[in-house]
């Protein structure tokens, strides 16, 4: 195959974020790991799963099966914790701040 430039694999969905030259690859990685730790650990998880399942992608069984995981997500005791706290404009209570 041929091989494609950073811009391009980015537009084809391959890589979700690009470093540019002169920043640091370290800072980039520290930037998407506080991202990441702003999901609720659990809803984490279940969204793994739930996208390893339904690879590499979803036909209609999946679609209801995808949508009772989500429902009995949004039922879990963190999912509640997480929706209170939106609504009282906390932190969510697994956000760890330094």
């Amino acid at each position: 195959g041929r091989r494609l430039g950073a811009a391009e694999a980015k537009a084809c969905g391959l890589v979700h974020t690009l470093v540019s030259p002169g920043s640091t690859l370290e800072k980039s990685i520290e930037e998407q790991t506080i991202e990441l730790l702003q999901a609720g650990p659990e809803a984490a998880r279940r969204t793994k799963a739930l996208l390893l399942k339904a690879a590499p992608l979803p036909d209609s069984d999946w679609m209801e099966y995808t949508a009772r995981a989500i429902a009995e997500t949004r039922s879990t005791e963190e999912a509640q914790a997480g929706l209170r706290s939106f609504f009282a404009k906390t932190p969510a209570p697994w956000i760890v701040t330094p």
